[in-house]
């Protein structure tokens, strides 16, 4: 083959791998990603746990046995009672007979002071006509230190008396509350007689509040009067605002006395005050999100922000190539976080990134 022929050849090789090359670069095309930048927003940092719509103001009187027994009960089931109103009454025999014992030590006292008292006047008269008789003297101070101390037995007594007398007052239980008479059980019935069931239940049904638990790491961002939303299953897509009433300075029973699972968290007990009446009735669930911060951020969408490892990172465009940047969050919710460090607000971050994206990939911002 002469060289003419070799030289033809080579040249439309090259041609035609200069043309395919040409072709293919019109027929791939960049791949084309949405990006976002950072926005100032307001966001909130929420906790939510699980809560129970309980009754605001009630009373639940259990049986006390070491009171005595029931002598009268002055209220029905779904009685109106205000506050202050008697509710029961106990008998106690024992009590009723310390009483008159004590009545009549402190007659059995008046009556022996008055007998000392008078016998020392008498003395006194006599002294007063022999003013220099010892025997009379010495008499006297005997009957007049008897007077004394019987004084102070009487006035112990009296103290003894004012003991009693509580007693008598605590053996009638009143309403603490303004509200309706729940529950009513008969004194006789073993688990009302043993406090597994309440003797009487009242409660005012006008105000209700929220109970929920929290755990030892929540409670220390928790405060009393955090904004609340609150939620409920059984009523689909309302919501209602409150404010956190109460937060337990001490963990619950169980947790404090180790009966939880030691694998649990310590909870506290947190009430919440609805500010509007809730159209629920005492016992249903309910949701407590309580917002413990809130602040005017950077933030992203969630979809953008990539995780691998310990590391947290996004992906941004520069000059058409897919770059990669660590990043720091703060405040997170469903649709969005906060970036507090990592990027500036010229940079555009690709949202939710295809699965094949690397570092150095031309793309095409849409």
């Amino acid at each position: 083959m002469s060289k003419k022929w070799i030289v033809v050849i080579v040249a439309s090789i090259i041609i035609l791998l200069i043309g395919l090359n040409i072709w293919k670069s019109q027929m791939v095309k960049p791949v084309v990603v949405e990006t976002a930048k950072l926005k100032h927003e307001t966001m909130q940092e929420t906790i939510k746990v699980p809560g129970t719509l309980v009754l605001a103001e009630e009373q639940i009187v259990l049986y006390e046995l070491d009171k005595g027994e029931i002598a009268e009960i002055f209220v029905k089931e779904n009685e109106s009672v205000k506050k202050g109103e008697p509710l029961l009454r106990y008998e106690n025999e024992l009590l009723e007979l310390e009483k008159k014992q004590n009545e009549m030590q402190i007659r059995s006292l008046a009556l022996e002071i008055e007998s000392l008292r008078k016998e020392r006047r008498k003395l006194d008269d006599e002294l007063k006509k022999d003013e220099g008789n010892e025997l009379l003297k010495q008499e006297r101070e005997q009957i007049f230190l008897q007077e004394q101390l019987r004084n102070i037995d009487l006035e112990q007594a009296y103290l003894e008396k004012e003991r009693l007398d509580k007693q008598t007052e605590r053996l009638t239980v009143t309403a603490e509350v303004d509200g309706v008479v729940l529950q009513l059980n008969d004194a006789k019935d073993p688990p009302v007689r043993t406090g597994e069931e309440p003797l009487v239940h009242v409660a005012s049904l006008d105000e209700m509040k929220v109970k929920g638990s929290v755990t030892e790491y929540e409670v220390l961002k928790i405060e009393k009067d955090q904004p609340v939303r609150l939620t409920a299953d059984t009523v689909q897509d309302e919501q209602w605002n409150g404010k956190v009433e109460s937060v337990a300075n001490r963990p619950d029973r169980t947790s404090e006395f180790g009966l939880n699972d030691a694998a649990e968290a310590v909870k506290y007990t947190i009430y919440v005050k609805p500010e509007e009446k809730l159209p629920l009735k005492p016992g249903f669930n309910v949701l407590i999100e309580i917002v413990t911060n809130e602040a005017d951020v950077l933030t992203l969408p969630a979809n953008a922000i990539q995780q691998e490892d310990e590391a947290t990172f996004v992906y941004v465009v520069e000059a058409g190539k897919v770059k990669r940047k660590d990043v720091k969050i703060g405040m997170v919710d469903a649709e969005k976080m906060e970036i507090t460090d990592g990027l500036t607000d010229e940079d555009e971050v690709i949202v939710n990134p295809p699965e094949d994206i690397a570092v150095g990939m031309e793309v095409t911002v849409e």
